[in-house]
């Protein structure tokens, strides 16, 4: 077997803006010939149970752990490359999408828009989990991640936030080490989602600025649905005039 394996994974009972992104990840990965699996909710079943536990309501977190874990299996299947796309990244400038990983793998660059305490937006740069890519040449950090983040979680109280195995370890290790980061995925916060479905803005235009022509998709950030985050109403008719706005 030699060749590339794109893997998604969510909840049986998803909003319908989540199989509109899906839908876009699956065209994208039929055009560059690559393969494709998905899973329910039975990829809780590549981790331990103390793992789910350890969770709890928060199954993010364990989503984290058990994707480097059926990473792993698929390296050790013999796929010379495995690409992770969260469910609800909306891929809209396909032919722009890299996923090229030299040192064996990468993972996200966020450039996460927000109003500071002052109300000013602000640029705040992170490391995200939503796509992510291994070949066999990446294992060892594949390892290293999946057992740290295993971990920190099962030493974890309940108060912790449901970041800290994904963008909060990753965002910290990389501060040390500087992984080799991908910038065309970039993490769409409400203040972007609703200048997109608004015809534009300054939190769009400075995620956009820092991301560049990189840019080939963007997560929706559907944990937040259904919220009022940072004054913006995040729900799914916002998120489907947003995504709209993309594929016009």
């Amino acid at each position: 077997m030699t060749s590339s394996i794109v893997i998604q994974s969510h909840a049986p009972n998803a909003p319908g803006i989540v199989a509109r992104a899906v839908e876009s990840v699956r065209a994208w990965a039929r055009a560059q010939g690559f393969e494709y699996a998905f899973k329910h909710d039975e990829l809780f079943d590549l981790i331990p149970t103390a793992v789910t536990d350890a969770a709890g309501f928060r199954k993010q977190m364990a989503a984290d752990i058990a994707r480097l874990v059926w990473i792993g299996a698929l390296l050790d299947d013999g796929w010379e490359r495995v690409i992770w796309l969260d469910a609800d990244v909306y891929v809209f400038r396909p032919d722009n999408l890299s996923v090229e990983a030299e040192a064996g793998f990468t993972f996200g660059r966020e450039h996460w828009v927000q109003p500071d305490k002052s109300g000013r937006l602000k640029l705040y740069n992170n490391v995200h989990n939503a796509f992510l890519v291994f070949t066999p040449e990446g294992r060892v950090t594949l390892d290293f991640y999946h057992e740290q983040a295993a971990r920190i979680l099962l030493k974890a109280g309940a108060d912790v936030p449901p970041q800290l195995v994904g963008p909060k370890l990753l965002t910290a290790l990389n501060n040390v080490v500087g992984f080799p980061l991908n910038n065309c995925v970039g993490m769409a916060s409400p203040r972007v989602v609703d200048d997109l479905a608004n015809g534009g803005g300054a939190a769009w235009e400075l995620m956009l600025a820092a991301h560049g022509d990189d840019l080939a998709a963007i997560n929706l950030s559907t944990s937040l649905l259904e919220t009022t985050t940072d004054g913006v109403a995040v729900t799914e008719a916002l998120l489907e005039k947003a995504i709209g706005s993309l594929a016009g």
